[in-house]
């Protein structure tokens, strides 16, 4: 629905909208807002795993075919 109308036409135009099953009405505006979100930044050092680190990070299972999958412990 595009142009000018009254109210009185646009609630009508609504009402008759909600009278039918088969029509969902989404209404949009042309508006917008500035949403600025900060958040605070610390940086950490963190140290390279060795492998026997590394290796327990993970576990071993068997799965029904007879292969190993390998999945987070």
């Amino acid at each position: 629905m595009f142009g000018k109308f009254t109210k009185d036409d646009f609630l009508t135009f609504l009402k008759d909208l909600g009278q039918s099953p088969n029509i969902q009405l989404v209404l949009t505006s042309r508006e917008t807002y500035d949403l600025c979100v900060s958040f605070p930044l610390e940086l950490i050092n963190l140290e390279p795993l060795n492998d026997n680190d590394s290796a327990s990070m993970f576990s071993k299972c068997e799965d029904e075919g007879g292969g190993v999958l390998a999945k987070l412990a």
